[in-house]
């Protein structure tokens, strides 16, 4: 659970102070919701770093699949859903591309169908992070892969990412704007106008062009001016390329 409301609640009356003292207060606010997302995403690189890389998958793995050693591979994907709440665990070999979850052998992928998994391995980078709409089951959840580079363990998994979005929803920002989050190329990965019907979204052109300027040398929160004279507050999450962004209603800067 995500656990910035106490703090939160201590920053709510700050919000009648002038334009300056309350944009410092919602930066920091932004801080904070951003900070537990990147905890959520790290415990599950973590996760997923340890399924790519152990050494007794690999050695089932170097052995032929021999069908006798597979419970070796599906008790340590069983064992990760149990222990942390997972919604899902998997895990292929970029080799032969099988894949597995924690349910059992799906199938060997092919680039025709599968192409999420062979763009990512072209990518040669470690993870890849990604928010997944599921209209079947009617959940949001979050996915992190990671690659062994180099080499062939590559693994998923997933948690369930509603308690992040109800953050934002009833985060004191939300009734002053909207919380959004991008990634390095300012698109959007998470928005209020984002559901299962219409699974994404894109930012007027202003407010893209003013991130996809701002984001390459963005440290730290910071305030963010668009080209119709809007603050846009953005700050970074953990080191992964995602970007919590905030847009309040009706503050834009007159010229002088």
């Amino acid at each position: 659970m995500l656990l910035y409301s106490s703090t939160a609640s201590g920053l709510q009356n700050s919000f009648n102070k002038k334009p300056h003292d309350r944009q410092q207060v919602e930066l920091l606010e932004l801080s904070l919701i951003a900070e537990q997302i990147d905890k959520r995403v790290s415990t599950l690189q973590v996760i997923a770093k340890n399924l790519a890389n152990d050494g007794h998958i690999h050695s089932w793995v170097d052995g032929g699949f021999l069908e006798s050693g597979e419970s070796i591979l599906l008790d340590k994907l069983r064992y990760k859903v149990s222990e942390y709440s997972l919604t899902s665990a998997s895990f292929a070999d970029k080799s032969s591309n099988k894949y597995w979850n924690h349910e059992g052998f799906l199938r060997v992928l092919e680039p025709s169908i599968d192409i999420w998994y062979f763009d990512y391995v072209s990518t040669r980078n470690n993870d890849l992070i990604s928010i997944y709409y599921d209209q079947n089951k009617k959940r949001v959840d979050l996915y992190v892969n990671h690659q062994q580079l180099p080499g062939n363990g590559l693994s998923g998994v997933a948690t369930s990412f509603e308690s992040v979005l109800a953050t934002l929803d009833n985060s004191d920002l939300s009734t002053r704007g909207t919380l959004f989050i991008v990634d390095k190329n300012a698109d959007v990965k998470v928005h209020p106008k984002i559901n299962f019907q219409q699974t994404s979204y894109d930012l007027p052109l202003e407010v893209k062009r003013a991130l996809q300027q701002s984001i390459p040398s963005l440290k730290t929160s910071s305030s963010i001016l668009t080209s119709n004279n809007t603050n846009i507050l953005a700050t970074p999450i953990g080191d992964f390329g995602w970007y919590l962004a905030f847009e309040s209603k009706g503050d834009k800067i007159e010229d002088k």
